[in-house]
């Protein structure tokens, strides 16, 4: 059997497996789909949009307010599925848990292939199992009935593509038709998830110039100032307080980009790190940091005193130079140990590659980023024509309770870890399941640092020994780790996840969920593919080494696929449930007590607004309201304008309503007239009471 013969049998018993799984939970029983499957209440928001679209009720979740809160190409695949509801409210369930499976199935032959580009066979069929079977990524990424299987995939093909694109980069070779297709993915892939944004942006700095060691420092470089700058101001400040100002913060890390990179440039930053000696690099960057710094730090200090960057703290501005050094320096060092000892010092600097390839660099950019800018500011403008708006109302309500000093809902970072997305057991746990290891391995350090005094320090000890581990790991074999790594585009697929990390972290943000961390999670299933294809690759073949490979990755993928198998026959059962059982408890408590016809206002309630029968349930939360509802619940009139809307009937917890981000707007109209497991059932009164 030769090696691409496995493979291809492989991708199908792969595809198979997945799809006969998936077959197997959507023809349970009906009560299955909503109570083990798609249990999250957001999915319901796209569910019950789309079906109002189909039905003529217009971009709506009540039908009454229009709303753009959910990501757009998503909610385009939902809208057909979502037209079967009108026959039976399961059946779309089960055809969109079909269809997910599908986009499950082609995402794992694509990442398949994409690591068969770089790494050994066996290794690649292990990571596309692990990827197809593990009980963590399956559960949170293909059973919610959310965007992220669709954003999974055009993850994958992004890479694909562009790793497609590496033996395409002769200077003199104009790339256009293929640079726009990859370019179109980027897009697609942006608007199927839009935090995605940040990596295709990532993607087409790494694509758009070939000069190995710009495409690297550059888009890195970009990483480590946004970090040193938020961390820096973060410090200082300390949680909350940062949040009052984090707009102004980020302003200044893009003002530092903007000084610094050309400055880099000039004085040979972006050249190869081999080819210069660390004396003479470190001194570079010794002059490079300073001479910025002697511009950056009197620009900051003028805005800070005109208020055009309020809040930015002065000693946060020279903690941010005293790390902006060691991080440049940092990475470029990193870089050269990195990097195979080929011959770089007869090679053109970037300067020179920008003076003889600049052309084809710009004409390649003009072609990836017009394509992105084109379709982001054409999706924008609709919105703003249509919504009232130029971005979902989802994320802008989010930012909001981000501002609030405490929230009924999780809020931005209360420490330095999960300002980094280490936030270890919390919804800022972005790097599973690499923390798990850094919670294990922090526990076995008790014996050097004991007490629960000392847990920062466990858990920043424990980081560090895994990174240098990784490393050492990259550094012993780079000769084919850096190919592997540049072949899989680990560097933009690191650069976006970091970006969209922060751009949550170091702005604010609140109400986050498990699933957003999805290019995390891939970028630590790519690297792990790596570092265990470097560590394989040490071991001496021998006459039956590739059958022994194969041999244990099958095996490895049949237990993966078996511990699956067993989660969904468990979960997913067939006659357990009878058909007139209703979907939700509560939908017989508010039918029974409204009538017909009753406008419901509740926090949440995706999916009881999509089960209920003969009443509309209005979301009070605001992420699948209108503009119009975000900016009373912003002025405090969110009452009144419920009551103008129709809504007669509330369904909450008051006394989550008298906590940020309503602030007890809510009480002088309501009157209570039933209770319902700690809710309650409240008339929304047209005038005050008080």
């Amino acid at each position: 059997m030769t090696s691409s013969k496995g493979a291809r049998r492989f991708e199908v018993i792969l595809v198979a497996a997945v799809l006969a799984m998936h077959a197997y939970a959507a023809l349970s029983d009906a009560y299955n789909l909503p109570n083990a499957w798609f249990s999250r209440d957001d999915a319901y928001y796209y569910f019950k949009v789309a079906q109002n679209i189909t039905e003529g009720r217009g971009v709506s979740f009540d039908g009454i307010n229009l709303t753009n809160g959910f990501h757009p190409l998503w909610m385009l695949i939902c809208i057909p599925v979502f037209a079967l509801a009108r026959f039976d409210l399961v059946l779309p369930l089960r055809v969109l848990l079909i269809l997910i499976a599908v986009l499950q199935a082609a995402t794992l032959v694509l990442l398949f292939r994409l690591l068969r580009r770089a790494l050994a066979t066996p290794i690649a069929a292990l990571a596309a199992a692990y990827w197809a079977f593990d009980l963590g990524i399956h559960y949170t990424y293909y059973e919610f009935g959310l965007e992220t299987p669709l954003a999974a995939f055009g993850l994958v093909a992004c890479l694909y593509l562009a790793s497609g694109l590496e033996d395409r980069k002769r200077p003199e070779e104009f790339r256009g038709r293929a640079i726009a297709i990859l370019a179109a993915a980027a897009t697609l892939t942006a608007l199927s998830r839009l935090d995605l944004a940040f990596f295709a942006v990532a993607l087409g700095l790494w694509i758009v110039v070939p000069s190995k060691p710009l495409r690297l420092l550059l888009p890195a470089d970009l990483l480590a100032f946004l970090a040193a700058t938020s961390f820096a101001q973060a410090a200082i400040a300390g949680f909350p307080e940062y949040y009052a100002h984090a707009g102004s913060v980020v302003a200044a890390a893009a003002i530092a980009a903007a000084i610094r990179i050309p400055i880099f440039f000039l004085l040979r930053l972006y050249a190869h790190p081999r080819s210069q000696g660390v004396a003479s690099l470190t001194g570079r960057v010794v002059l490079a940091v300073t001479a910025s710094e002697l511009i950056l730090v009197p620009v900051l200090l003028i805005g800070q005193r005109s208020g055009l960057l309020a809040g930015l703290s002065r000693q946060g501005i020279l903690l941010e130079a005293l790390l902006t050094f060691p991080l440049v320096l940092g990475l470029r060092l990193c870089v050269r140990l990195a990097s195979p000892s080929t011959k770089v010092h007869d090679a053109p600097t970037p300067l020179d590659r920008i003076r003889t390839d600049g052309w084809g660099w710009l004409k390649e950019g003009a072609v990836f980023y017009g394509v992105l800018a084109g379709a982001l500011g054409i999706y924008m403008a609709a919105n703003r024509v249509a919504f009232g708006t130029w971005l979902p109302i989802s994320a802008q309500i989010k930012r909001w309770w981000g501002t609030q000093i405490e929230t009924i809902y999780d809020g931005p970072p209360r420490n330095l870890f999960a300002f980094f997305g280490i936030g270890l057991n919390s919804p800022l746990d972005a790097w599973q399941p690499a923390t798990n290891y850094v919670a294990w391995l922090s526990r076995q350090l008790r014996f050097a640092l004991p007490g629960g005094a000392y847990r920062d320090e466990r858990d920043l000890l424990a980081i560090v020994l895994l990174i240098a581990a990784a490393f050492t790991i990259v550094v012993l074999r780079r000769t084919v780790a850096a190919p592997a790594i540049a072949r899989l585009g680990l560097v933009p697929l690191f650069v976006g996840a970091g970006l969209q990390l922060q751009s949550y972290t170091a702005l604010g943000y609140a109400g986050y969920k498990e699933w957003y961390w999805l290019p995390q999670r891939l970028l630590l299933t790519l690297l792990a593919a790596v570092l265990l294809h470097v560590v394989l690759s040490a071991v001496p073949t021998f006459r039956f080494g590739r059958t022994v490979a194969w041999s244990l990755s099958i095996a490895l993928c049949v237990l993966l696929g078996a511990r699956l198998w067993n989660a969904i026959y468990v979960k997913m059962p067939y006659g357990e449930t009878p058909p007139d059982q209703p979907y939700m408890e509560v939908l017989t408590v508010l039918e029974a007590k409204t009538r017909p016809g009753t406008i419901i206002g509740m926090t949440g309630g995706g999916n009881v607004g999509y089960f209920i029968h003969d009443r509309v349930i209005v979301n009070m939360d605001g992420l699948i309201n209108s503009e119009g509802y975000f900016r009373a619940l912003r002025e405090g009139t969110a009452a009144p304008y419920l009551s103008q809307k129709g809504v007669k009937v509330i369904f909450a917890n008051p006394g989550l309503l008298a906590l940020a981000p309503y602030h007890g707007q809510f009480a002088p109209y309501l009157e209570r007239f039933d209770s319902y497991y700690g809710k309650a059932l409240l008339w929304l009164l047209p005038e005050r009471k008080y």
